[in-house]
């Protein structure tokens, strides 16, 4: 594991859309993990931005949406999706971008419900 100290905030978000895009021309189909706050913000929009000059780039990418409410519509202002569609101009609404996230998928509330051994 390689740690590395930055001196910003722009410069963390820099570095870590720099490694997402390798990772992306490495694998097509990469899976992108994407957690909500304020600290991926300004990576997601780095991502954005290149996906304005290279949208192919980004044709096979899927996005999992880690901090989505099940049930949830992504329209609600409260939703992970609203959050990433309203910061990125709608880059992860791109027909191109797979969503693997599966809104209201079944069996949730039996998961929940299921006592821990």
């Amino acid at each position: 594991m390689e740690i590395n100290i930055l001196e910003s905030h722009e410069d963390l978000s820099q570095q870590a859309a720099a490694i997402i895009l390798r990772q992306l021309d490495a694998k097509k189909d990469m899976l992108l993990c994407a957690a909500t706050g304020n600290t991926p913000t300004r990576t997601y929009e780095l991502l954005a931005q290149e996906y304005g000059h290279q949208p192919k780039r980004f044709t096979d990418m899927r996005v999992l949406k880690l901090d989505e409410w099940g049930g949830l519509p992504m329209t609600d202002p409260g939703s992970f999706s609203h959050h990433l569609i309203s910061m990125t101009g709608g880059f992860f609404l791109s027909a191109t971008i797979r969503p693997i996230h599966k809104r209201n998928a079944g069996g949730y509330r039996d998961s929940c419900l299921k006592p821990v051994p």
